[in-house]
């Protein structure tokens, strides 16, 4: 009897280890813990779903994948989800929306398979969204590079414009009133709203027109490779309060920064050569302006009249305020306005010939 209980406790503690090596077995194959299903790439209702592409196919019968609508106008002409597009040279440009069906969000695709075709959406065109009063948020794929003058002209409830990224939204050229984000002013990548908006290392000028109106953003980080800024290319980006332009920018567009209203504190870099005129215009909480070489500051630049409009700044040098204007030797002429507006400082020089009798007006 005992020798039958002893060959049953056997079997049944063989039985648990064999059941442990099968288990620890499965484990190691997978990394030694059993996936679930977010591990394995399952639905993950957390996740951000990335949306810089959007390929529609289109079958023989005319029906577009992905829950998609596809409706063929002529040869060259198609309605995708209610948005036309029209193929020309190889490639599609968004060219307006159906009327009497859109409603609320449009997304643009990037790439539609159609009729033996590849075709790229790499334009909008002028006007396609105009009078567009239900359009509520627009989504721009990478594939667009130029959008036309007056694209969203007239579409008062448009909040939101989403672009696949900082460096796509940095390669779109724009013509006067064609950023959605004038009209929009919420700027989003990829699901998020951007507020403190770095300027990616790949991105060495920026275009004219590439942030006007991104009035949430709130701070401006750029790397120094960053060489040229765009005329209004960040007009009316009210939320910035100070802005630190990178040692390495040579060029500074006209109407750059225009009417950033909340701006107080600037830093100009030694290596800035050209100011345009009203960059800083409109930007009447400016309190302070840094620089670091008065040489630059006095002859390189242009009219700070037309610069600064409306502002009245201390001259920071090197991180002191300039309370005495000593102007080095060897300068004989200092551009017109070069101290405008600033307050009642004691200047000192031997000899210094004025084109204009305001050099010095504070």
């Amino acid at each position: 009897m005992k020798h039958y209980s002893w060959m049953a406790v056997s079997a049944l503690l063989l039985g648990f280890m064999m059941f442990n090596l099968t288990s620890c077995s499965k484990d190691d194959e997978n990394g030694g813990t059993t996936p679930t299903e977010k591990e394995q790439g399952g639905k993950d209702d957390d996740k951000p779903v990335a949306t810089s592409d959007v390929v529609v196919t289109v079958d023989d019968s005319g029906q577009a994948d992905g829950g998609h609508r596809f409706v063929k106008i002529d040869d060259t002409n198609f309605y995708i989800d209610d948005i036309k597009y029209t193929a020309t040279k190889g490639n599609l440009s968004v060219t307006g929306y159906n009327d009497a069906f859109f409603t609320g969000e449009a997304r643009i695709i990037s790439t539609l398979k159609y009729d033996g075709r590849t075709l790229n959406v790499v334009s909008i065109s002028e006007g396609a969204f105009s009078n567009c009063e239900p359009l509520t948020s627009i989504y721009i794929p990478n594939t667009i590079k130029d959008i036309g003058t007056g694209a969203f002209i007239n579409c008062p409830n448009l909040t939101k414009a989403e672009f696949a990224s900082i460096v796509d939204l940095c390669q779109i050229s724009f013509s006067k009133r064609s950023n959605p984000l004038s009209i929009a002013h919420h700027l989003y990548v990829n699901g998020e709203e951007v507020r403190n908006l770095n300027i990616p290392n790949e991105i060495t000028s920026i275009k004219p027109y590439t942030f006007i109106g991104a009035s949430y953003i709130t701070s401006i980080t750029f790397h120094d490779k960053v060489k040229n800024i765009g005329e209004y290319a960040f007009q009316d980006c009210y939320g910035i309060t100070s802005l630190a332009l990178p040692e390495g920018l040579e060029s500074l567009g006209v109407y750059a920064f225009l009417s950033c209203k909340g701006l107080k504190t600037i830093n100009i870099p030694r290596s800035l050569a050209t100011i345009g005129r009203g960059a800083f215009s409109s930007c009447v909480s400016i309190s302070s302006i840094h620089i670091k070489d008065l040489p630059t500051w006095i002859n390189n630049l242009n009219d700070i009249e037309d610069v600064l409009s409306g502002a009245t700044y201390r001259l920071y040098l090197n991180g002191d305020e300039v309370k005495v204007i000593t102007i080095p030797d060897g300068y004989d002429y200092i551009r017109d306005n070069a101290f405008f507006r600033l307050p009642k400082y004691r200047r000192t020089h031997s000899s210094v010939f004025c084109r204009s009798p305001w050099n010095f007006f504070f």
